[in-house]
């Protein structure tokens, strides 16, 4: 594992490759143009984990990856920290203005965030024209199919996740992973 940073950022680096595309890009989309599916209560350790944690998570999550500036960020949240999650982005917006505005979805349930954003890559067709990559902020293994799914498209797919949340179905099925924090680790 090699440092990413002095945040403890780590990258777990995998030379397991996609096949090759099945749908070529449109000609109007930039080659490396990522969709970016943020589960905001997984990467910030469950909704009720804080408001402090909940900046930490939209700030490891963007100095983990890099985002163009035509990159659709959606984040997941369930409605009772959807006005947190919102102005937790734009602060990390002012503070690095090379970031694109995420678009927030919204769902109550235990699995809300999660169905809400996959709702969001069940066009395979659309998808696989308008991206070159997905990468997925989360752990939860309700990511998986998706993942191993476009990767067998020829999509490259990356994960981002705190170690401890990282299901092992969705490590096995992403191209590559980035580990974000352990929140619990730090404050010890």
């Amino acid at each position: 594992m090699n440092k990413l940073n002095t945040k403890q950022m780590r990258i777990a680096t995998d030379s397991r490759s996609s096949p090759r595309r099945l749908i070529p890009l449109a000609k109007h989309v930039p080659p490396g143009r990522t969709l970016h599916l943020v589960d905001i209560e997984n990467l910030m350790g469950g909704p009720l984990a804080g408001e402090e944690r909940l900046r930490w998570a939209v700030f490891d999550y963007q100095v983990a990856v890099s985002a163009g500036e035509l990159d659709p960020v959606v984040v997941g949240s369930n409605p009772q920290i959807g006005d947190l999650v919102y102005v937790a982005w734009q602060k990390c917006i002012d503070i690095n203005d090379t970031w694109p505005v995420a678009r927030l979805v919204v769902r109550k349930g235990p699995d809300g965030a999660d169905e809400v954003l996959l709702e969001e890559v069940k066009n395979h067709g659309l998808i696989l024209k308008r991206y070159d990559r997905i990468l997925i902020g989360s752990g939860d293994g309700i990511f998986a199919p998706v993942a191993e799914a476009y990767r067998s498209y020829g999509l490259i797919v990356g994960v981002v996740s705190r170690r401890r949340s990282l299901s092992a179905a969705l490590r096995e099925a992403a191209s590559f992973v980035r580990f974000i924090p352990d929140y619990d680790d730090l404050a010890a």
